[in-house]
């Protein structure tokens, strides 16, 4: 099994299902998910979740999308299953009352999905790298690799399973949660799932105070979208200078000090967007 930067354990959150999972910080502090997105892991927050622990007030979640890292892999054919799992995951942690949402890129699109479906169960939430739909050109390179994918299917399905027979003959399958299906065609799952999320004309029942932070060189994202999220949202703004899609990774300096004053007090405003 792979080398994990961050502690975790995979926890069942159905019959059969489980989900990887980190937790750290104050186990009676205020509970804080945070959500990677597509091709990643719980591990993009490595420079996050122990700062976070550390300060003793919040009680530190982040998890393993299905079919990413050590999750298991089950089909979700939209994106209310990831918002699901995430329910069920709470649901298996115990906590009832409202959690503060961080997500990164894809991962933003299960944080309003949950908004959406599960307002009253949402304090704050964090959009890092987000948009309310997939950029053009993003929905266009996902249609040419689903595309070249399903030409060459075949030839992936029939290596996984002389690849499995292998293992199996060696006694060497792979433990519970590293996932048994191609990592391409989970990928190319979520490329299905997440272009077709697009939120831009459902109005959600409870808008939770929202904090946007984006870089200025995102190639990902343009000016419009922002400005969408922002109204969308009604959210505060960060920008996080010029360090494309990753901020949090790349300039923890400047996003967690950011993230912190947002989330630590319900009363205290974010402080003033980072130049």
């Amino acid at each position: 099994m792979a080398e994990r930067i961050l502690p975790s354990e995979p926890i069942q959150v159905r019959p059969g299902y489980f989900l990887n999972v980190h937790e750290s910080g104050n186990p009676h502090g205020r509970p804080v998910v945070f959500i990677h997105g597509r091709a990643s892991s719980l591990d993009t927050w490595e420079k996050q979740l122990p700062a976070f622990a550390k300060d003793g007030r919040f009680r530190v979640i982040a998890y393993d999308i299905n079919g990413h890292g050590f999750s298991n892999y089950v089909s979700h054919d939209k994106l209310e299953d990831h918002a699901d799992d995430l329910c069920d995951l709470l649901r298996s942690l115990k906590i009832t009352g409202p959690v503060d949402l961080v997500g990164h890129s894809d991962g933003t699109a299960i944080v309003q999905q949950f908004v959406l479906d599960h307002p009253e169960q949402v304090r704050k939430m964090v959009l890092i790298s987000g948009y309310d739909r997939p950029p053009v050109f993003v929905r266009t390179l996902n249609k040419i690799a689903l595309g070249a994918y399903w030409l060459a299917r075949p030839v992936a399905v029939a290596k996984n399973r002389v690849h499995l027979m292998v293992l199996d003959a060696l006694d060497k399958r792979p433990a519970l949660g590293e996932p048994l299906h191609p990592p391409l065609e989970q990928l190319m799952e979520h490329f299905r799932t997440f272009n077709g999320f697009d939120i831009r004309k459902v109005v959600p029942i409870r808008v939770p105070p929202t904090l946007l932070i984006h870089a200025t060189d995102d190639p990902r994202l343009s000016s419009h979208v922002k400005k969408r999220l922002k109204a969308k949202w009604d959210a505060v703004v960060a920008v996080a200078g010029r360090i494309r899609h990753s901020p949090h990774y790349f300039h923890p300096d400047r996003v967690n000090p950011v993230l912190f004053s947002f989330l630590a007090d319900s009363s205290a405003p974010a402080e003033p967007p980072v130049k």
